[in-house]
């Protein structure tokens, strides 16, 4: 491999970035004057393109996953298409799903180009996985372009006879095949992470074109490529200081000139900032009480940074040897640890260590404290250092952190420094070298895409490496409970169940105050028919939130299921339970007695009832089914029709109240009045087939055997369409 000379001593990097920064790049003049460079930078650019669309080819087949439910299909503002861009401009991105802003995240998520993106989809395709797979992996591809081109302008010093050993290409190709992309490139909502990364970049390059040209133009375009990316994502903002020190790095130019190219970049942000305020978009008081978004919520301060540099090493770690991956690290994934632990202690001890050499770099402007600023500022948003994030940490916060990790691999690999130098003396060897780690970082990138194919593939599959976490235990329980009802297979909706409790045994034991959890778990007791256990979880979710809908929707269902299955005990515990959370429902006191009746506990049932008349004097219901007992139960029909002819003076169209008139009346000798009863019912109620029987009955009394007959022949018509009903 031949040497570069313009690069053999460190000590002299800042006269040769000087030199080669004198007024436009080396590369730029280059690629005019020879044109096999411009041969070779188009089949680069066409390779990195390529390269990244390939990588991701194979999630194109999936289905929408995570957080794409969020953003795109129950999303009300993106279904709206174009008349939701209005809202989107003006909102936090999840009220769409949420209908309010919840604040789960400090300062809130204000992102919405990416979102217009996505409306204007659903708007030409409606819900079509298909083409936010394929627009993300074109975006991608498109991201290797850009990176390219920028570090063909900031290291066109280290070039190389062999145009694939070049440093800028191999760090790209590098960087695109890196594994821990997955999360952001194979789920459709990580596109936020890559338009604002392609963004970014793009305005370090403008940026670099006006310091290179002194044009104006070019400090309009910083504006609006930086505008552009601050709508994508805030992280934008690090490149706020990511500009002028790469400037810094490359450009030998005056400081006043260096930050006179923040100017439109602090416009930009000043209107970003301004439409955020504008819009209510700017709080960052957050207080969460849910351990699901703080994970910090019961550490101290010190246990907290403790914890976070540890995380901070994972990173690194994950950047190494991405290995195992998973999209969930919520407590408690990540165990909260204080500064007696060696892992803390390490790991503070290795960033002090990249510290020191960003700030020894940054003294000498070599190549290592460019690395070092553009990994430690990029990292900084989603540290956790200045501000909550809310999660521990995620394989989509270093994204655009991980640029510089390829590029402190590529320098490493192709300029070989130090020891380096002699071990790797054969570009062949740095060749083998490269093509090996593409290799493992290729087939760990397309291999784990099929993690994402959808939400029970992703939940099941990261369940079994984020063992210790609630939030993806119980949506691997979840994900399995969904799938069970669908099952025909009795036995195998019982091994799926089975699972499903395990996972959410699991969810709620690491959390016990998971209240989603909780539910599910009851719900998993609830389709395997064991009522009493689907019972103590609905309350444990109930005694964390009394108000919490699910719990109080599934409950009920228990309480109406267990009922049409004569199991009246389970049945009233049920309603019960629910009359303590819901004290002010009258209809769950007036399901109770009837439960309690249908149990044979008549007196209860009676006081029950009467209660609700004390409450509600003209409750119907309630007079009808007092009717009921004193004429089914205790049989005395006098009281049962001053009920039923109160509750029929209240609500004179309510069949059931016509129905037990009828009967009443027919005991007591009244066919006149019962057959008037039931001709009422049926007139409210044509579908029951027992009112044409009775009313065949009373008119049979009456020795009109014509109508008794018609009515017994309706009444078997009507029996026959109930029957196929219920089938």
């Amino acid at each position: 491999m031949a040497k570069n000379n313009n690069y053999q001593n460190r000590k002299n990097y800042t006269k040769t970035a000087n030199i080669e920064a004198s007024s436009e790049s080396v590369e730029s003049k280059a690629a005019i004057n020879n044109p096999v460079i411009d041969i070779v930078l188009k089949w680069q650019t066409l390779i990195v393109f390529l390269f990244g669309v390939m990588l991701y080819a194979n999630t194109l087949s999936f289905d929408y996953t995570l957080d794409d439910r969020l953003m795109i299909f129950e999303n009300k503002f993106t279904k709206e298409g174009v008349k939701g861009l209005g809202k989107i401009m003006s909102t936090d991105a999840f009220v769409g799903f949420f209908g309010e802003n919840k604040n789960l995240l400090t300062g809130g998520r204000y992102r919405p180009l990416t979102h217009i993106m996505f409306a204007l989809e659903w708007q030409i395709f409606g819900k079509n996985p298909f083409v936010g797979h394929l627009v993300n992996i074109l975006l991608y591809g498109l991201l290797g372009i850009v990176i390219l081109r920028l570090l063909k302008k900031l290291f066109s010093e280290y070039g190389n006879t062999n145009w694939y050993l070049s440093l800028p290409f191999v760090a790209t190709i590098l960087y695109l095949a890196h594994p821990i992309h997955t999360e952001v490139v194979a789920n459709i909502k990580g596109r936020d992470e890559i338009v604002t990364s392609i963004l970014s970049v793009m305005s370090i390059y403008v940026a670099l074109l006006y310091v290179d040209k002194n044009k104006i133009q070019y400090l309009l375009l910083v504006f609006a490529v930086y505008f552009l990316a601050l709508f994508s994502k805030e992280n934008a903002i690090t490149f706020l200081a990511i500009i002028p020190l790469t400037v810094y790095f490359f450009r030998d130019k005056k400081t006043s000139q260096t930050l006179f190219v923040l100017l439109p970049m602090f416009v930009a942000l000043a209107i970003y900032f301004g439409l955020r305020f504008k819009f209510g978009l700017m709080k960052f008081d957050t207080k969460e009480t849910e351990l699901l978004n703080d994970p910090y919520i019961s550490a101290t301060v010190s246990e907290r940074y403790a914890t976070v540099f540890y995380t901070l090493w994972k990173y690194v770690q994950l950047l190494i040897f991405p290995h195992p991956l998973t999209h969930d690290y919520y407590p408690k994934q990540i165990a909260i640890i204080n500064w007696g632990s060696l892992q803390a202690i390490f790991s503070f001890l290795v960033y002090l260590g990249i510290g020191l050499i960003g700030l020894r770099g940054l003294i000498k402007k070599n190549i290592w404290g460019w690395i070092v600023v553009f990994y430690l500022a990029t990292l900084s948003i989603s540290s956790n250092l200045f501000f909550n994030i809310g999660a521990f940490m995620n394989e989509r916060f270093v994204f655009m952190s991980s640029l510089s990790f390829s590029v402190l691999i590529a320098y490493l690999l192709v300029k070989r420094p130090g020891v380096l130098g002699k071990l790797l003396a054969d570009s062949k060897t740095v060749m083998i070298i490269i093509l090996v780690i593409l290799a493992g970082y290729s087939l760990k990138t397309f291999t784990r895409n099929y993690a994402w194919k959808d939400d029970f593939t992703l939940f099941t599959t990261d369940v079994l490496t984020s063992t210790n976490s609630a939030k993806v235990n119980v949506s691997a329980g979840g994900m399995l409970i969904e799938k069970a009802q669908k099952e025909e297979n009795k036995e195998k909706k019982l091994e799926m169940l089975e699972l499903a409790k395990t996972y959410l045994y699991k969810g709620t034991t690491i959390h016990p105050y998971y209240v989603a959890g909780w539910v599910l778990y009851g719900n998993a007791f609830l389709y395997a028919d064991q009522y009493e256990q689907a019972l103590l979880c609905y309350v444990n979710s109930l005694n964390i939130a009394p108000t919490y809908q699910d719990a109080l929707t599934n409950l009920h269902y228990t309480a109406q299921t267990t009922y049409k299955k004569n199991m009246y005990d389970v049945s009233a515990r049920c309603f019960k339970t629910l009359i303590k959370f819901l004290p002010n429902d009258l209809d769950k006191r007036f399901e109770l007695a009837t439960v309690l009746d249908d149990a044979g506990r008549y007196d209860t049932a009676m006081i029950v009832l009467n209660n609700i008349l004390k409450v509600k004097p003209n409750y119907y219901q309630a007079y009808n089914r007092i009717g009921q007992i004193y004429g089914k139960r205790l049989n005395n029909i006098d009281q049962a029709i001053v009920f039923l002819e109160k509750a029929n003076s209240i609500n004179a169209k309510d069949a059931s109240v016509w129905e037990n008139l009828g009967v009443a009346y027919g005991f007591k000798g009244k066919f006149n009045e019962s057959i008037n009863a039931f001709l009422k019912a049926i007139e409210f109620n044509p579908k029951n087939s027992q009112t044409y029987f009775n009313l065949s009955n009373s008119y049979r009394f009456l020795g009109k055997k014509a109508l008794a007959e018609e009515y017994i022949k309706k009444g078997q018509q009507v029996k026959v369409t109930e029957t196929a009903e219920k089938k």
